[in-house]
C-alpha cells in the first residue's frame, strides 16, 4: 500500500462505526462509545453489534455493510480471529481508514504474526488504512474526538503526541492533566502495520493546530523515510522524541573496530541529530521540551542572562550552562552601572544578577526592564526562591506583563501556597516555568539547537562518481574479506589518495622503493590476516637496507601461514591518524563513521555517525562532535589538517556504500591527515 496520502478523514471524520461496540462496561467496545459520546464528538456514530440492537441508547448494525450512510473510520474493538473479516467488510463499504485496537497478532508470536499478515493483504486489497493493531486509539482535542479507550480529558491545546506503547499515552494524559498541559492529538500506533510514525509525522507537520510534536518509540520501520520526513518537519516546528531500548546490543562487531563502537544507540542518535529531531532521555525531559516548545519556539540568539534572589541558584544554574553550552550574556556596561545603582552594595551585578534574598517586586522589575533592552542579551532566566521579603505571586504577575522582544523562562521553586499560585499563574501564561534551573538550561539548550537547525540554509549532500564496474570487478570474491591490495585498488577507483606502495615478495623491488622514499614500513598482505599489528604483520619505520632485509625475511616466512600473501611497502607519513569507514545498519541502512585512529582507536573509542549522502556541513559537525576533534583544527604545536581532504574521504566512502550494498563494513585505519592532504595507508573490507 503505498505510504503517504491525506490522513484527513482519519482525524476529522463525519461518520465513525464502533465494530464490538456493547453495553457491557467492561468491555473495550463500551469504553470507546461511551467515550466518543461523552467527548462531545457531533459526528454520527454507529455502533457495531451481531446480537445487540440498541447500544447506550444508540441504533447498532450487525456489519458495517447494515448501515444506511457513508463511514469514514471505523474502529475495531473484537477478537483478533474476526478482525480480517471486519476490514474486508469495511473495504466493500468503501471506508478508508480502521483503527484495530485488538490484540493478539505479532507480539503473541507466529500465529499472532500470521494472522497481522492476513489483516494487512485484506487492507492492501481494499485500499484501507489501518492504525495499530494492538494500540489504544486517537484522541483529537480540537473537535472533541476520543477514538480511544482511555477516558482522560487533558485540554486543548497545541502539542500532538505519537506513541508506541499505548500504556504510556494514558500515564502522558494523566499528567498532562496534572500539570495544565494542553495538546491537540494523541495518537497510539501499536504494531504499526500500515500507517506509522513516517505517516503520522508527515501529517502532523502540515497540521495547523500543532506546533510541536512529540513522539515514543521502540523501532523504526524506515529510517531512512523518517528522516526524509523528520528533516522536512523540523525545519517548520519542534520535533521531540523519546527512544525506549537503548541498551540494546549494539550493530553486531564483525571485525573491524567500526562495527565494534557502532552501537544502534549510538547511529539512532547521529541520525535524529542529521535530521533536526531533538532527542530527550526521560519522561520529564519530554514534559519540559512540550512545556517550552508549546510556548516558545524563536530565539535570537542564546546568550543566557540569570536574574535570581538566590545566589547558590545562580551558580547551580552557571555550572549547568557550562555543561551545556550555553553562553552566558555579558551586560554592557552602562546597564551594569544602572542596576548597581539600585542594587544593595553586596549584590552581584555581572550574570547571574543577584538581587538579593529580600528583593521586593520592584527590585526585579527594575533589573528585567533594563536586561530587555540589552542587545547582548537572547534570553532571561528568573530564579525565584521563596524567601520571607520576596512578593512570588505579584513577581509571577509581573514577568507576564514585561513587554519587550527578550524570551523568558522562569524557574519559580518550591511547593509552598504562594508559589504554587504564581506557578499556575505561570503556567496558565505564555511563559515556561520549570521545577528546578537544570530543566529551565535544558530547554534553552534545545531551543537553541531547534532555532539552529530552522536557520541553516540548505546544502546539497556530496556524492563521488566512480567507476562502478571495476569495484563490482573487485567485489565479486567467494571470500568475505578484501585484501590490502584489493581495497587499495577500490580507493583508487573512488580517486582517494594512498600512502606510495608495492606489493612484490622480491627483495629487490623493496630495496629499490626505500632507495627512492627513504623512510618505509613494511606489512603482510593477505585477505586471511586482518589483525596485522596484533600478529606483528607490520613493521616499524624502516630507514636502511639493513633493516629491511631483515623485516622482508621475517614477513616472507610469515607469509607461508597465510593464503594469497604478499609483502606490501609503504612510504612512511607523518601526521594526525584517524579511522574514516562505515558499515550497513538495519534501521538506517549505510552509514559513515569518522573519529581518531591508529592505536587510540580501541583506547578512546572517540568516533561520529552519519547517514549518507551527506554535507561538508554534516563532516564538520562529525568532526565537531569529536572530543578529539581540536586536533585536527590545529592544537598547541600540532599543525591544522586538510579538512577538504577529509571530506572528500567521507563523501567517496558513503558514496561507496550506497552504491554498493554488499560491502557489511569498510574500514580505513589509520588514514595520515597533513596540513596539505591526507593518505589512506591501512583498509578493511568485509562483505556481507
Amino acid at each position: 500500500m503505498a505510504k503517504g496520502g491525506s490522513l484527513d478523514s482519519l482525524f476529522n471524520p463525519r461518520a465513525i462505526a464502533v465494530i464490538g461496540a456493547s453495553n457491557a462496561p467492561q468491555k473495550v467496545g463500551n469504553n470507546i462509545l461511551r467515550n466518543l459520546r461523552d467527548f462531545g464528538y457531533r459526528g454520527q456514530i454507529y455502533p457495531i453489534n451481531l446480537n445487540e440492537p440498541t447500544i447506550l441508547n444508540m441504533r447498532a448494525y450487525p456489519t458495517v455493510l447494515d448501515v444506511p450512510g457513508p463511514i469514514d473510520l471505523v474502529i475495531i474493538a473484537i477478537p483478533a480471529q474476526f478482525s480480517v473479516r471486519a476490514i474486508e467488510e469495511c473495504g466493500i463499504k468503501k471506508i478508508k481508514n480502521a483503527i484495530v485496537i485488538s490484540a493478539g497478532f505479532k507480539e503473541v508470536g507466529e500465529a499472532g504474526l500470521e494472522l497481522q499478515d492476513e489483516l494487512m493483504a485484506a487492507a492492501r486489497k481494499y485500499n484501507v488504512r489501518i492504525l495499530g493493531p494492538n494500540c489504544l486509539g486517537v484522541i483529537n482535542l480540537h473537535n472533541n474526538m476520543n477514538a480511544s479507550f482511555s477516558s482522560i480529558n487533558p485540554k486543548k491545546g497545541n502539542i500532538s503526541f505519537i506513541s508506541q506503547s499505548g500504556a504510556l499515552c494514558t500515564s502522558i494524559l494523566s499528567l498532562a492533566v496534572e500539570e495544565n498541559f494542553g495538546f491537540s492529538k494523541f495518537i497510539s500506533i501499536g504494531n504499526k502495520i500500515d500507517l506509522d510514525e513516517c505517516d503520522l509525522l508527515e501529517y502532523l507537520g502540515d497540521d495547523p493546530q500543532t506546533d510541536v510534536i512529540l513522539i515514543y518509540i521502540e523501532s523504526l520501520n524506515n529510517g531512512r523515510r523518517f528522516m526524509q520526513v523528520a528533516n522536512k518537519v523540523a525545519h517548520k516546528k519542534p520535533v521531540v522524541m523519546i527512544k525506549a531500548g537503548v541498551t540494546e546490543a549494539g550493530a553486531k562487531a564483525v571485525s573491524s573496530h567500526t562495527g565494534a563502537m557502532a552501537g544502534k544507540d549510538q547511529i539512532f542518535e547521529a541520525a535524529l541529530r542529521q535530521s533536526g529531531v531533538i532527542r530527550v532521555c526521560c519522561l520529564e525531559d519530554l514534559f519540559n521540551a512540550a512545556e517550552l516548545f508549546s510556548k516558545m519556539t524563536k530565539l535570537d540568539n542564546n546568550n543566557l542572562l540569570i536574574v535570581t534572589n538566590g545566589g547558590g541558584m545562580g551558580v547551580i544554574t552557571v555550572d549547568t550552562c557550562m555543561k551545556l553550552g550555553i553562553p552566558l550574556a555579558k551586560l554592557a556596561s552602562s546597564h551594569e552601572e544602572k542596576i548597581r545603582k539600585f542594587l544593595p552594595g553586596h549584590a552581584i551585578v555581572n550574570n547571574p544578577v543577584d538581587v538579593i534574598g529580600d528583593a521586593g517586586v520592584d527590585r526585579f522589575k527594575k533589573v528585567l526592564d533594563i536586561a530587555i533592552k540589552d542587545k547582548a542579551v537572547g534570553v532571561i532566566l528568573v530564579i525565584v526562591t521563596p524567601q520571607s521579603m520576596t512578593d512570588i505571586v505579584e513577581t509571577a504577575e509581573l514577568i507576564i506583563k514585561l513587554e519587550g522582544k527578550k524570551e523568558i523562562i522562569t524557574n519559580f521553586i518550591g511547593r509552598e501556597r504562594k508559589m504554587i499560585i504564581a506557578q499556575e499563574i505561570l503556567n496558565e501564561s505564555e511563559v515556561p516555568n520549570y521545577e528546578f534551573p537544570e530543566g529551565a538550561v535544558n530547554g534553552i539548550e534545545m531551543l537553541a539547537r531547534f532555532n539552529k537547525f530552522v536557520k541553516r540554509k540548505s546544502e546539497i549532500p556530496k556524492q563521488i562518481i566512480f567507476n562502478k564496474a571495476i569495484v563490482r570487478q573487485i567485489l565479486d570474491k567467494k571470500r568475505k574479506k578484501l585484501s590490502l591490495e584489493e581495497g587499495f585498488r577500490i580507493l583508487s577507483a573512488l580517486g582517494l589518495k594512498t600512502a606510495p606502495q608495492i606489493f612484490s615478495n622480491n627483495l629487490e623491488d623493496h630495496l629499490d622503493f626505500l632507495n627512492q622514499h627513504n623512510q618505509i614500513i613494511l606489512k603482510l598482505d593477505s585477505p586471511f590476516a586482518q589483525h596485522k599489528t596484533e600478529e606483528k604483520l607490520v613493521t616499524k619505520k624502516i630507514t636502511c637496507d639493513q633493516e629491511l632485509k631483515a623485516e622482508f625475511t621475517r614477513l616472507r616466512e610469515a607469509c607461508k601461514n597465510y593464503k594469497e600473501s604478499k609483502v606490501c611497502a609503504q612510504k612512511f607519513i607523518l601526521g594526525t591518524e584517524l579511522i574514516i569507514g562505515g558499515l550497513s545498519d538495519r534501521t538506517f541502512g549505510s552509514v559513515v563513521t569518522l573519529g581518531i585512529g591508529g592505536i587510540l582507536t580501541e583506547l578512546l573509542k572517540d568516533i561520529s555517525f552519519r547517514v549518507p549522502p551527506i554535507t561538508n556541513r554534516d563532516v564538520d559537525e562529525m568532526i565537531d562532535e569529536l572530543k578529539t576533534g581540536k586536533l585536527l583544527k590545529g592544537f598547541r604545536n600540532l599543525p591544522k589538517v586538510d579538512i577538504d581532504s577529509l571530506r572528500i574521504f567521507v563523501h567517496a566512502i558513503g558514496s561507496l556504500l550506497l552504491e554498493m550494498p554488499q560491502i557489511a563494513e569498510i574500514e580505513m585505519n589509520p588514514v595520515i591527515a597533513t596540513k596539505d592532504s591526507a593518505y589512506a595507508v591501512d583498509i578493511l573490507i568485509t562483505l556481507a
